[in-house]
């Protein structure tokens, strides 16, 4: 099993452990910094709780004690178990002591401290180094690295999804030196990151059931203070589309969801094959959570019109269970949501604090090479601590982050909210279901606020299978309800509308949102922003350019056009010509005529969604002098003769002058024809009198330039 990143830990942070033995209380700093990011927490160590990895052989349900050996057993992951001391323990050698003397070294894998963060979260590490590798340095290299380290490696994991990521799992006997064994691969210089394998129960966004009827569909108390359902599903119903829960499991065989057979996965090492839940799962914090993962699945996708329980928002959605208990496992949980389950929508109704790099690196392979390249859809909850910092890893730009209401359009008070809040849902007394199935009840928190937007999400797919992320986000973005009484406004970076930093763009509209995939046309740019219909043609006013002058004196540019993906330009005339026809905004185009008029250009900007035309006046006029040469004939047939112009009376003492006539630079006097493509034709060396072939030339308009003693020229040709 492949074990995801979690952070790099300081040279002195592994020395501080390693000489103190852990002693209770130390304070050791944690770099959980990147390339991009600073950031350090510092941490106490904690033997009075420890993390404990059985043998593969061994279970804890085997042990006849297992409620009476000093430790109470505050999770049980199968092959991992989180103890907590029942009497004081002066060191974590003696609490080792004690524990291995109670389960049996030979049942042992290792035992490690727990840390607590000054936030009060508690985690531990496995022995396991995660490492990346620097670009050129090869897997052979790697493992010269360990054999030069002596270290004892079990086997080196590639990770499924993420290039140059491997999980090394150390053997028995490393244990207790992974935090040195990480701080000395990471000073080979081999590897861009070489980190111990940090566990953490993901924190499910949730609060006490309540019971209400299902308001957030339809709410007759509050002035329609609902996502409008029931109004789009004459539209949509998420038909065709793949939701993947990402929770604690959901109920495979419930009467009230369609689960199909073998479609789910289970990442952990307790509970049922095919993503179901753990009965009587609970919390850090002794709250049962096993139900959790099923309320989700109900409130996305529960049958409707069977006369059982609830109706599902996208009911005829396909749900994916994923059972993933631990951040250490969520990032291939994901990658394996968007690879190999190849779900459209990933729901995250939890929040992780470590982690972050690999559960990152891989939401962004999802949402670039998900759904055939358009990107998976990720929404996630916000958070319950009624903080204005959104949680991770719904703070991320490619989530979509969900906050809570109440029943009548106000912020839940414990939902999160802040900068990268996208929008808001109904979460406060949902109704949904559990693993009784002769009860339904209501929840409350961001994590049951997600699932509406997950369910819409799927909807709109349903109607518009081509849509990118970015456009599913901006559709549920732009079409949010503006709710509350708050203060709406537009804002740099929110580009979906007016917004709020309590309830984001607002609060979820399911039939508008539905309405607008069905009848708009997106455009995805370059920049990730999303633009909506035909693109503007914007231009710059064209000064007055001369008749054959210089590349330099007839430039022109133009301006961005919003929502354009591209440009091009085409003139009235064949006496007038543009070098660049399809140029990009701001580079330079040339003009080129050899007859004084007025002439009009015409500028076309095209999206997918259609196109958009503007004109361009050009007046060209004869100017005075600034040319000792004139290509004639013009038009030409066979050959062009480039000779001094005659009205150039100081020509000839130019050619005399013996400061011009001897300083020739490092460039020969030359001459290149160009097509209108700007591609050179012919080219040669000139003298005074100088004759071209041009027989080879099609017929058309070219320009002549030529390069005389460090002065330059341009003439417009014609050959026929």
């Amino acid at each position: 099993m492949y074990y995801s990143l979690i952070k790099r830990i300081s040279l002195y942070t592994f020395l501080v452990l390693l000489n103190t033995f852990f002693a209770f209380g130390q304070e050791v700093t944690i770099d959980f910094s990147n390339k991009t990011t600073s950031l350090k927490e510092k941490y106490t160590i904690n033997h009075q709780q420890l993390f404990v990895e059985l043998k593969e052989s061994f279970r804890i349900d085997a042990l006849k004690n297992k409620n009476d050996f000093g430790f109470e057993i505050i999770e049980n992951r199968g092959r991992y178990l989180i103890l907590k001391s029942k009497s004081k323990f002066s060191s974590f050698k003696e609490a080792e002591s004690h524990v291995t003397k109670a389960l049996g070294k030979e049942n042992l894998a290792y035992i490690h401290p727990y840390l607590k963060a000054e936030n009060g979260k508690m985690v531990s590490y496995l022995n396991e180094v995660l490492i990346k590798l620097k670009d050129g340095i090869s897997e052979e290299k790697m493992k010269k690295s360990f054999k030069a380290l002596a270290i004892n490696v079990q086997k080196i994991i590639p990770h499924p999804h993420l290039k140059g990521y491997y999980n090394v799992v150390l053997m028995g006997e490393e244990s207790g030196k992974t935090l040195e064994i990480a701080a000395q691969l990471l000073r080979t210089g081999h590897f861009d990151l070489a980190y111990p394998e940090i566990y953490e129960s993901l924190e499910l966004n949730t609060s006490d059931p309540l019971y209400f009827n299902q308001h957030n569909l339809n709410n007759t108390l509050y002035n329609d203070a609902d996502i409008d359902a029931d109004e789009a599903w004459s539209l949509a119903t998420g038909s065709g589309i793949k939701v993947a829960v990402l929770d604690v499991g959901v109920a495979l065989d419930h009467r009230d969801l369609d689960i199909q057979p073998n479609v789910g996965i289970n990442f952990e090492d307790d509970g049922p094959d095919g993503g179901g839940p753990l009965q009587g799962e609970t919390n850090s914090l002794g709250n049962l959570i096993d139900d959790h993962g099923t309320a989700i699945a109900g409130i996305i996708a529960a049958k409707t019109d069977n006369g059982l329980d609830i109706a599902g928002i996208a009911y005829n959605a396909e749900i994916i269970p994923i059972r993933v208990r631990s951040t250490f496992k969520a990032d291939e949980a994901i990658g394996w949501a968007a690879n190999t389950a190849n779900a459209d929508v990933i729901v995250m109704s939890f929040s992780a604090s470590v982690n972050k790099a690999l559960i990152k690196d891989a939401i962004e392979d999802a949402v670039q090479n998900g759904r055939g390249g358009k990107g998976c859809i990720f929404v996630g909850a916000a958070g319950n601590d009624g903080s204005s910092v959104v949680d991770f890893p719904a703070s991320l730009q490619s989530v979509i982050a969900v906050g809570s209401t109440k029943m009548d359009d106000l912020r839940y008070f414990g939902s999160n909210y802040g900068t990268d809040l996208d929008l808001v849902a109904p979460g406060v007394g949902i109704s949904s279901l559990n693993l009784s199935e002769s009860q339904i009840w209501g929840y409350t928190g961001t994590s049951y606020a997600t699932p509406h937007v997950a369910a819409v999400a799927a909807m709109v797919l349903e109607v518009n299978s081509d849509l990118t992320w970015q456009e599913v986000r901006h559709i549920l973005n732009s079409t949010a309800e503006r709710v509350g009484g708050y203060s709406y406004n537009f804002k740099a970076g929110k580009p979906s509308g007016t917004w709020n930093m309590e309830m984001g763009y607002g609060r979820l509209n399911a039939k508008k949102a539905v309405d607008e995939a069905i009848n708009t046309c997106f455009v995805t740019l370059d920049d990730g922003t999303v633009y909506t219909g035909s693109p503007q043609a914007l231009t710059n006013p064209a000064s007055t350019i001369c008749a054959g002058a210089l590349f330099q004196t007839n430039s022109y540019s133009l301006p961005v056009s919003p929502g354009a993906t591209s440009y091009q330009l085409t003139s009235n005339s064949d006496y007038f010509s543009i070098v660049n026809e399809t140029p990009e905004p701001g580079e330079e185009i040339i003009l080129l005529s050899g007859t004084p008029g007025t002439y009009t250009l015409t500028l076309t900007t095209s999206n997918d969604c259609g196109s958009s035309q503007a004109s361009i006046n050009v007046t060209v006029e004869n100017c005075e002098g600034g040319f000792l040469f004139t290509p004639f004939p013009n038009t030409a047939s066979t050959t062009l003769t480039i000779a001094p112009t005659p009205n150039m009376r100081t020509f000839n003492a130019m050619l005399q002058n013996s400061t011009i006539a001897n300083n020739k630079g490092s460039t020969k006097d030359s001459y290149e024809i160009y097509n209108l493509k700007a591609e050179v034709v012919a080219s040669g060396y000139m003298s005074n009198f100088t004759q071209v072939p041009v027989s080879d030339l099609k017929s058309g308009h070219y320009i002549l330039k030529i390069n005389y003693r460090g002065q330059v020229e341009q003439h417009r040709i014609i050959i026929e």
